[in-house]
């Protein structure tokens, strides 16, 4: 059998990092990270297909990105929309303070450059799977988590699996206004300080 080296070393050096620096990253960086947790691979039968797989491809995951001191994109929160692989800007300015607070105060996402924050929305998927559904959904984010963990380490930059956060606080934090809509996981990363 033979193995990639690169993924292997990739895998073999990814760790945890919280000593995050919040240094500028460059925008084909940001681009990267973002395309590793929800970027367009190929279409099956006028379905677009994504980096992470998802049960029935229904994708319940949405994610809403929060940037700061990024080369080319403005400071705020984005809601990454699937269809249009694009992002379209919610909120302007610093929002990692505020995060941290709905964060239980962890130091390190202040110097966070990319929060990638997964929400699950039940109607994308419940019609099919019914209450198996919710499992699916935090498969799904483990998915999406391990891509972004990995492209970090291969940038040789830190990232944090985050899931110690007030789901309540944060939801409203990202004007998500539908009860049935909640935040699952949260993925930080920047360079090594």
């Amino acid at each position: 059998m033979k193995i990639d080296d690169s993924l292997k070393s990739v895998l073999k050096n990814r760790q945890t990092i919280r000593k995050l620096a919040c240094k500028p990253i460059s925008q084909s960086y940001l681009d990267i990270l973002i395309w590793a947790a929800c970027g367009h691979t190929h279409t099956i039968k006028d379905v677009k297909m994504r980096t992470a797989p998802s049960a029935g491809a229904r994708y319940p995951v949405e994610i809403y990105f929060v940037i700061q001191n990024s080369d080319g994109t403005d400071d705020g929160i984005y809601y990454y929309d699937f269809e249009k692989e694009g992002m379209t800007l919610m909120k302007s300015g610093k929002c990692m303070p505020d995060i941290k607070k709905v964060s239980f105060d962890q130091e390190f996402i202040l110097n966070t450059n990319l929060a990638a924050i997964m929400t699950y929305n039940p109607d994308k998927i419940e019609p099919q799977y019914g209450p198996q559904s919710r499992k699916y959904a935090f498969l799904e984010c483990g998915h999406i988590a391990q891509n972004l963990l990995l492209m970090a380490t291969s940038l040789g930059m830190g990232a944090v699996p985050v899931g110690a956060f007030q789901e309540k606080g944060l939801r409203e934090f990202l004007g998500i206004d539908s009860a049935k809509k909640e935040v699952l996981y949260m993925v930080c990363v920047g360079p090594i300080d």
